[in-house]
């Protein structure tokens, strides 16, 4: 009889033989709640077109990259195996351990509770603990999303349809030809979706979440440059086309970030009429696809900022239970 290894008596299984079999389930689920036009079987059973990713916490990844498989290949059966395994390191709560006996820590539903998922989706993508442990704290969580979503993103769909609402009564303007401007930033957009695509195509969250920001910048990069609310005075013709610009430029920042805000980037692109049910890659083509005379909706506000104070009270809010002083 084979000795076991030094440590390993001491592994427990629990309910990691059965538990992936859930996903199964899940997809079942998932086709029965519109059958007429979904299959789940043909996600599983032969299925040579269909990349299969898991995205899991390194504890978990042993049950997934051994067992689940193990259990799988001895059915006998034509399952679909996992493709990739993306495993990530521990995400910590202001600089030690969440914990649900001590009430330290947000939770999901709670965190849901507190703000919409968008906020919470764009932070821990672009702080996943990919290379190394990420610690969450509020006040940094407060700082990174309104900068990023509030003064970066939302900001820039604000002022630009706040401009075309009070001088243009609403309407995308006409006229103007572009020019050596529009050219470097259908260039520069070309080779920021092709790093985005690229970022995406590797499973690296942060990186995309990179790349989105890049993205926002060069938009408001461009307007800012070509500052249409002086141009106005004196070419109103050319603000005209610095405008159409960048409406067409909400289209591919909400474009780009949409796989991590979706319901913030949906918004963006009704408010300009492009209402898509998936948004499609963006792309610098995107640049010229809104013509002038379309009447644009603006979404209103799309983050509020949060601010310090907020910051403050949501860290004293879950904080948890003191740990009782050792003697």
């Amino acid at each position: 009889m084979p000795v076991p290894k030094p440590g390993f008596e001491k592994k427990v299984f629990y309910v990691w033989f059965d538990a992936p079999i859930a996903y199964i389930a899940a997809t079942q689920d998932w086709a029965d709640a519109d059958s007429a036009r979904r299959d789940w079987r043909r996600w599983w059973f032969g299925a040579s077109d269909v990349r299969y990713l898991q995205f899991l916490g390194k504890d978990n990844v042993p049950f997934h990259a051994v067992s689940f498989p193990c259990t799988l290949l001895g059915s006998r059966e034509p399952w679909k195996s996992v493709d990739i395994i993306k495993g990530v390191n521990w995400l910590t709560y202001e600089g030690g351990k969440f914990s649900t006996s001590g009430r330290r820590g947000v939770f999901l539903d709670q965190a849901l509770d507190l703000l919409p998922a968008d906020r919470w989706r764009w932070w821990l993508t672009a702080h996943a603990p990919e290379s190394a442990d990420s610690d969450f704290s509020f006040s940094r969580f407060a700082a990174d999303v309104d900068h990023d979503l509030a003064d970066t993103f939302g900001n820039f769909v604000q002022r630009v349809l706040s401009f075309i609402v009070s001088r243009y009564d609403g309407v995308v303007a006409d006229g103007g030809a572009p020019g050596p401007e529009e050219a470097r930033l259908m260039e520069e957009i070309a080779g920021l979706t092709r790093e985005l695509r690229d970022q995406h195509e590797a499973l690296a969250l942060r990186k995309t979440a990179d790349a989105v920001r890049a993205i926002w910048k060069a938009a408001n990069l461009y307007l800012v440059s070509r500052a249409p609310w002086t141009l106005i005075k004196s070419d109103p013709a050319e603000a005209g086309l610095v405008l159409r610009i960048a409406v067409n430029l909400i289209g591919v920042c909400a474009r780009a970030a949409w796989a991590i805000i979706p319901n913030a980037a949906d918004k963006a692109l009704a408010s300009i009429g492009e209402r898509e049910e998936i948004p499609a890659f963006p792309s610098a083509n995107d640049l010229t696809c809104i013509p002038a005379g379309r009447r644009i909706d603006p979404p209103g506000l799309l983050f509020g900022k949060l601010g310090p104070e907020w910051a403050e009270a949501q860290r004293a809010r879950f904080a948890g239970e003191k740990e009782p002083a050792r003697a």
